[in-house]
């Protein structure tokens, strides 16, 4: 994978909006190490949302050419469940636990050598967002608010 500088438009600065990209709903983001190697995650809340608490998201990874379940996130923390199709050693459950770290521990985000990236749409409602501020934000005005009132975020 050779590096492409178009790809720093889409590049997530903070750990808010890596957050607002986890808990969307509907986000995708790709983890890259300095040596280039990736891994594209997909957060997505259950289809049946009333019989799991609101803080639920589910994690799947991008392996060939399909995305698979790894565990859930619930509050601060990610879970492998008895449905995950990777052990707690592999390099996408290492990963999905390293984006928690980002969003859950202070000045990990900053001072990571990884990168993340979004894919361009929004987190919550899959639109393609056109301004440079959704962008950096990783979730359009609209969904952002509403995101942000749904996780009592001022």
């Amino acid at each position: 994978m050779q590096y492409n500088h178009e790809l720093d438009r889409y590049q997530i600065k903070s750990a808010d909006s890596l957050r607002n990209c986890m808990r969307g709903g509907n986000g995708v983001v790709c983890l890259v190490a300095p040596t280039l190697k990736a891994h594209t995650y997909r957060f997505k809340k259950p289809r049946n949302e009333d019989k799991f608490p609101d803080d639920v998201v589910f994690v799947y990874v991008l392996h060939e050419s399909a995305y698979y379940y790894i565990g859930m996130i619930e509050g601060n923390s990610f879970r492998l469940t008895q449905n995950s199709r990777f052990i707690e050693d592999t390099e996408s459950v290492r990963g999905a636990k390293y984006l928690m770290r980002m969003i859950n521990e202070e000045g990990f985000f900053e001072a990571s050598p990884m990168r993340v990236y979004h894919h361009g749409k929004c987190a919550v409602c899959g639109r393609k967002m056109r301004s440079a501020k959704a962008i950096m934000a990783g979730v359009g005005p609209k969904c952002l608010r509403r995101l942000q009132a749904k996780l009592n975020v001022q």
